[in-house]
């Protein structure tokens, strides 16, 4: 039997397979970005859009195509500088210079889509970017902004109160406990402990090994060779990884092997646990799950959610 002839029945075969599913070179393009990312890049295009056809009236048309796309032959960099300074501070429907630039990656990114060169214009605007920035800056200290929107490290005595209280809940079965334990443990996101399966678990003398196989910094998998370790803590049981591993298995001991957390979007249901913490009450919206590994990392470099003073590794 000749190639041509096994050919057709392999295909079938192939074709046959449950689940299966063939990606083009688009589908794997897209892939190089999260789907959060792109579903980011996808609002920043829609808003840029609409903001087109809302202040360029009948001239509109022609900036698109008969999709209802971006017409980037038509379409210049100087448009886009006229939708950054509408929208910079002291305008009245104002977006945060990070908003802003993240408009400017989506608009990147579409170009790049169509297999088309960004404009050098696009890339270098540094300047008006600083001048966005300084202007933001100015508004928040004349309006009495906080002085930053960003989560905060999560200091160890708060995160020993939130240890106590996870543990005390009764209605998860030890989830938001095993989950806050094994994050602030392994210093990563909370994406990644959703995603951890029991195979990436493995004992290594008197610890525990657990592999993240994919981080955000690092999306191709290239971080998993090496186990993070997660140890007992006798003198502390209720922040102990080992404890918490002990509880949730009990409460669940039909748990077949896979996800250690299964289901899908298991970080957000932690998020939700975790905000309504009462030892968060007083900072409810300055601690995130993202605090969680601020917090970690910080405490583990100098004992405290404190930064050491540049002189103190010479005295």
């Amino acid at each position: 039997m000749n190639a041509s002839q096994t050919e057709p029945a392999a295909r079938v075969v192939h074709d046959s397979v449950p689940g299966s599913t063939e990606l083009d070179e688009e589908a794997l393009k897209k892939a190089s970005k999260a789907p959060s990312t792109q579903k980011a890049y996808r609002c920043c295009i829609s808003g840029l859009s609409k903001w087109l056809h809302r202040t360029q009236g009948k001239k509109a048309g022609r900036l698109f195509d008969s999709s209802g796309g971006l017409n980037l032959s038509v379409f210049s960099p100087q448009c886009f500088v006229d939708f950054l300074v509408a929208h910079s501070a002291d305008k009245a429907t104002p977006l945060r210079p990070s908003t802003l630039s993240t408009y400017r990656s989506a608009l990147t990114d579409l170009y790049c889509q169509r297999g088309l060169t960004p404009p050098a214009r696009l890339k270098g605007m540094k300047r008006l970017f600083s001048g966005i920035k300084r202007k933001q800056a100015e508004k928040d200290l004349a309006d009495g902004a906080p002085p930053t929107t960003v989560k905060q490290p999560l200091p160890f005595s708060t995160y020993a109160d939130v240890c106590r209280s996870t543990l005390l809940r009764v209605d998860d079965g030890g989830f938001a406990h095993l989950f806050l334990i094994t994050q602030w443990n392994m210093m990563c996101r909370s994406k990644e402990v959703a995603d951890i399966h029991t195979s990436h678990l493995s004992a290594n003398g008197d610890s525990i090994g657990c592999l993240l196989l994919k981080t955000k910094s690092h999306q191709d998998g290239n971080t998993g060779k090496e186990p993070r370790h997660l140890y007992a803590n006798a003198d502390s049981p209720t922040t102990c990884w080992i404890t918490a591993l002990a509880v949730y298995l009990a409460c669940h001991p039909t748990q077949p092997p896979g996800k250690l957390f299964p289901g899908n979007a298991q970080h957000e249901r932690f998020a939700s646990i975790f905000k309504t913490q009462p030892a968060l009450a007083c900072g409810e919206a300055t601690y995130g799950t993202h605090s969680i590994r601020k917090g970690v990392a910080t405490y583990a470099c100098s004992g405290s959610v404190a930064s050491l003073p540049a002189t103190s590794p010479l005295l």
